[in-house]
């Protein structure tokens, strides 16, 4: 057998059903119970990052060598596979124990890992296959860009086959169940069943699709020409944004806060389609597209630029954070990219300039995603010590200052923040910090800590003495007991202790038949609407609020007419009669009216005007 036939079979995905059992079928079908057996256990485990570690090597070692095996690089791509997947879960679990401590810290980490993790695959992949299975340099563009831009098509394939094999089962159960028979429907909706066979789908058919290379190459090609289609579509749009916005100003723009994101996703799509008109060699057959990406390449700078200003105002106002951290990953490589590709267009030669760029620029998004995973880059004590520069430089005073975001975000950095704040006493209101922290430490969540810290008895007082919330009679002593209940319904007071709302009253009333204290709170929290609360008196020393129905009034005027009434103290008792039945001398009451509904409004078992009442002391 010659050398070139040799190599011809050695680049086949497979040469025979059985080695597609055996080396994509039942890796799939195994893949599949292992994911399986992980999700079922992870509650029980001791170490549930263990456990997500394992999780993403399941995921990725088999999908890897899906991806990149044929016939002569079996044990190469399987060890490729594996070497992935251990560096990807290990890059987790040492991203876990340098930042994590709480639940909170886990779902960012594994989300950054995650994203991480697809990146340093999909960037290694078509290196490993341009080295190992053409037998050429890494740096080979044609094969790195033949291989990059396959996956994504491969991808789609698996996807839809996946879909479609489970309209069939799906189907197939629906048949059986119509007759009576349900054990289809329940054992492919069982997890032990589905993610089985679904392993087992998407493993074959990434075999299917890899080994048909005609049908991929023709898809790829129906792909390239939809995004030139796209291309000068959106140069122009880009175009007309870049001039128009600098017409109008970017105050308008800044006002919205997905202005950063939208920039940057302009300049990812940007970078896409220009890559499809400028393939993987020579300069584009069309003068329009050669033109198109030219006059895109000028424009993303400004992009770039418009994202880097909108992320430098928002740090600048409220300081480093994780997230912001990223953000700026992110848009570092995005005016990289707009760079190189602006370059690009100033150059003669500057389809070849790209290619060397997006080279380059692969290589260090591949480094960086390694290393944001490890303690060389520590987003989470970077924010720590600007939060806490920001609060020794009354940037931010200690009732704004993010206490849960310390505590509950930002794991074990936020933890030694919180020491730090505790121990240094020249900090400006230190005991309004050491009250702070301990009620953050004692809280179960963040929410937890943030809705008490957000109204407290503190508050409902200084309410009440900027009259943000009305008291009547005026100079009414609104009892503490009273006053700690209300901080307790938030929602019910919180429009009046932020002075959202456009009046709030507290009125004191004698009213009602009962003997205990009651109290009645309007709310009017829009131009025509009003919220009525009933306040009383427990027995118990507590006090129990009752939500009433909304009121609509005709205009502003009759809302405000119905305020000054209760000002006035024009407030009477009111019967309204509830038609119901009665059965054998016993009155059904409506559903819902519980003896605290039928004591505030004096719901009787008889005709007597007499009103139930509990036991006074």
């Amino acid at each position: 057998m010659s050398e070139e036939k040799k190599s011809v079979h050695d680049n086949e995905v497979y040469a025979s059903p059985l080695e597609a059992v055996l080396f994509f079928l039942l890796p799939g079908f195994l893949q599949g119970i292992a994911f399986w057996y992980l999700t079922d256990r992870i509650d029980e485990a001791g170490s549930e990052s263990l456990i997500v570690a394992l999780m993403m090597a399941v995921m990725v070692v088999p999908v890897a060598h899906f991806l990149t095996t044929t016939r002569g690089t079996r044990v190469i791509a399987a060890a490729y596979a594996l070497g992935l997947g251990v560096l990807i879960a290990g890059l987790y679990l040492l991203a876990e124990a340098s930042f994590g401590a709480s639940a909170d810290v886990e779902g960012p980490l594994l989300a950054i890992s995650a994203v991480c993790g697809f990146l340093i695959a999909y960037i290694s992949a078509p290196f490993f296959r341009t080295v190992m299975e053409r037998r050429e340099v890494p740096t080979h563009y044609p094969s790195l860009f033949e291989f990059a831009w396959n996956l994504p098509v491969i991808g789609v394939g698996t996807l839809f086959f996946g879909i479609a094999l489970w309209i069939v089962l799906g189907l197939w159960a629906a048949l059986f169940s119509l007759i009576g028979i349900d054990f289809f429907s329940n054992i492919f909706g069982k997890p032990w069943a589905a993610f089985p066979i679904s392993g087992a789908a998407g493993a074959i058919a990434i075999a299917i699709v890899r080994e048909r290379e005609t049908i991929v190459l023709a898809l790829r090609s129906v792909l390239f020409a939809l995004l030139k289609v796209l291309a000068p579509i959106l140069a122009i749009a880009t175009v007309l944004f870049a001039v128009a916005a600098l017409v109008q100003g970017l105050d308008l723009l800044w006002d919205n806060w997905s202005a950063t994101t939208t920039m940057v996703c302009a300049v990812a799509l940007a970078v896409a389609l220009s890559n499809a008109v400028v393939g993987e060699a020579g300069q584009p057959a069309n003068p329009l597209l050669r033109w198109t990406v030219r006059l895109q390449a000028i424009v993303l700078p400004v992009l770039a630029g418009f994202a880097i200003y909108g992320l430098w105002i928002r740090i600048g106002d409220y300081g480093l954070t994780v997230e912001r951290i990223y953000a700026a990953i992110i848009v570092c490589f995005a005016a990289a990219y707009a760079v190189a590709y602006f370059i690009s267009a100033l150059l003669p030669s500057g389809w070849d300039f790209i290619r060397r760029a997006n080279l380059g620029l692969a290589g260090l998004v591949f480094i960086v995603a390694i290393l944001v995973q490890t303690p060389l880059f520590n987003a989470w004590s970077w924010s720590v010590n600007d939060q806490i520069a920001r609060l020794e430089r009354g940037d931010v005073s200690a009732e704004e200052f993010d206490y849960a975001y310390f505590q509950f975000v930002l794991g074990k950095a936020g933890e030694r923040g919180l020491d730090r704040l505790a121990a240094d006493d020249s900090l400006p209101d230190h005991d309004l910090i050491l009250e702070k922290i301990e009620a953050v430490r004692a809280a179960e969540n963040q929410w937890e800590f943030r809705n008490n810290e957000y109204i407290t008895g503190r508050t409902i007082e200084a309410a009440l003495t900027e009259q943000r919330l009305e008291v009547s009679p005026e100079g009414l002593e609104v009892p503490d007991t009273l006053v700690e209940a209300l901080s307790t319904a938030r929602w019910t007071v919180s429009s009046c202790i932020e002075g959202d709302a456009i009046q709030c009253l507290l009125l004191r009333t004698d009213a009602f038949t009962a003997e205990s204290g009651r109290y009645i709170l309007l709310r009017h929290y829009s131009s025509t609407n009003v919220s009525v609360h009933i306040i009383y008196d427990d027995w118990e020393g507590g006090w129990d609020i009752i939500d009433t129905e909304q009121m609509r009034f005709s205009s502003r005027s009759a809302a405000n007419a119905f305020f000054d009434a209760a000002r006035a103290g024009d407030v009477q008792p009111a019967t309204m009669t509830i038609e119901t039945i009665e059965i054998g001398g016993e009155i059904i009451i409506p559903e819902g009216l519980d003896d605290t509904d039928r004591e505030i409004f004096s719901i009787v078992q008889s005709g007597e005007a007499e009103p139930f009442a509990p036991d006074q002391p």
